[in-house]
């Protein structure tokens, strides 16, 4: 997991360079005003109720859940680390680098909306869960609304690492 969140990233920050663009500025790396981050800090909670609701009503109306693997749960303390390094800190940052980042940028020439909504799709599908997409698509909206709001992918980064670190904790 670690490698392909990594490898997510250097990809998108190729593309921007491949582009001639300038990565700072491009892929929203500046700093967000301190207030914009507690907001953030503030929204999880909200944010996770929200995706286990919608989860949790996909469910009643597909009677299907996304199955977990038992490959997926940690075997030992190794694993554990693993799994919380990857989904608590890089996933985060990773991920919001490529769909914030880039993806989500690159269809804001077409409005501020069509970025957010394109950039929130492709990173529910990315995340592999037709009926979970349903639950996934708020936060995933939720993290692109943060990053145009701010011009910066560094709020957005708290709030999925706070939203994945209630799952991996409840994991």
């Amino acid at each position: 997991g670690i490698v392909v969140e990594v490898v997510l990233a250097a990809i998108a920050l190729l593309f921007i360079r491949l582009e001639g663009l300038p990565v700072v500025p491009t892929a929203r790396l500046r700093a967000p005003k301190r207030q914009t981050v507690l907001l953030v800090l503030a929204a999880v909670p909200g944010l996770w109720i929200t995706g286990i609701g919608l989860n949790l009503l996909t469910a009643l109306l597909f009677g299907y859940t996304t199955p977990a693997p038992p490959a997926q749960f940690p075997a030992n303390a190794t694993e554990a680390m693993a799994l919380a390094l990857t989904t608590m800190v890089i996933a985060p940052v990773c991920e919001e680098l490529m769909f914030r980042g880039y993806v989500q940028r690159a269809y804001e020439r077409d409005g501020g909306s069509v970025g957010i909504m394109v950039g929130g799709l492709l990173f529910a599908l990315y995340h592999l869960r037709f009926q979970g997409m349903f639950s996934l698509l708020p936060v995933a909206m939720a993290l692109g609304f943060v990053a145009w709001q701010s011009g910066s992918v560094l709020p957005g980064m708290v709030l999925h690492a706070g939203f994945n670190t209630i799952a991996t904790i409840l994991l």
